[in-house]
């Protein structure tokens, strides 16, 4: 059976060994690891910590400003096609008329009996409806319902074309975000060895054990990776700050 050594182990048994002076120091420069702790286990793939990149990409779909606007518009030209289906209605106009008083009938007879004339009182209700119809809603109406349909279809098109571009746009950012991620940790790891490799020299240049071209050297290895640690964290900042842009929460919310 093998013991599984935690990671770091052997920077702690260095650490042990060292001068209260050099612990400090050794002790700082571990401190990288806070930098990250808005991540989370730092030391653990982020890969490993998010939720899958299927369920971000629904979560982006979901609260795209450009979406909605789409989904908006193809509402819009679904209430316009009734509206071009019902257009011809226009020319429909009910009307109601209310009419009372006296109103003479004169009847007239040339029977043998002579003339005859008579006068009624009357009240009355009429109402109907006027129908007028231009020639274009005739055999235009069914034309212009074809056309607004096919706004409707080029909407629903560009929501597709949207959603194509939002996705590819998820999937290079998140990738994005777990490569400089891993990159961050190597030089952060990096980091911190050649830190402790420092404190060592520090203790053998003081001994007269190690020379000066080595010791500046090893000081110029702790300011290369000390750089290049902080350009990796910057890349993954901006990485991670432009998925949280384009899913529309915040990362803590994509975690498992």
């Amino acid at each position: 059976m093998y013991l599984k050594w935690p990671k770091y182990s052997f920077l702690f048994l260095i650490f042990w060994a060292l001068t209260p002076e050099s612990k400090a120091q050794v002790k700082d420069s571990l401190l990288l690891d806070n930098e990250l702790s808005f991540l989370g286990d730092t030391q653990e793939d982020l890969a490993e910590q998010l939720l899958p990149l299927d369920s971000i990409v629904k979560i982006a779909l979901k609260n795209s400003p450009t979406l909605k606007v789409n989904d908006a518009m193809i509402a819009k030209s679904e209430h316009q096609v009734n509206v071009d289906r019902y257009s011809w209605m226009n020319g429909m106009i009910p009307f109601v008329n209310v009419t009372g008083g006296n109103q003479d009938l004169i009847l007239q007879s040339n029977s043998g009996l002579g003339q005859t004339q008579s006068s009624t009182l009357s009240n009355g209700v009429a109402f109907g409806l006027n129908l007028r119809l231009p020639l274009y809603e005739v055999f235009g109406r069914q034309e212009r319902v074809n056309a607004t349909k096919m706004e409707l279809k080029a909407t629903k098109f560009k929501k597709e074309e949207a959603e194509l571009v939002l996705r590819r746009q998820i999937i290079q950012e998140y990738n994005d975000v777990l490569a400089f991620h891993r990159l961050m940790r190597i030089h952060n790891e990096a980091t911190q060895s050649s830190k402790i490799n420092l404190v060592l020299a520090e203790k053998s240049f003081r001994d007269g054990v190690l020379d000066l071209a080595a010791y500046t050297q090893i000081m110029q290895t702790v300011t290369i990776n000390e750089n290049n640690f902080e350009m990796a964290k910057r890349s993954f900042t901006i990485a991670f700050n432009q998925l949280e842009t384009t899913v529309g929460v915040s990362i803590s919310k994509l975690r498992k």
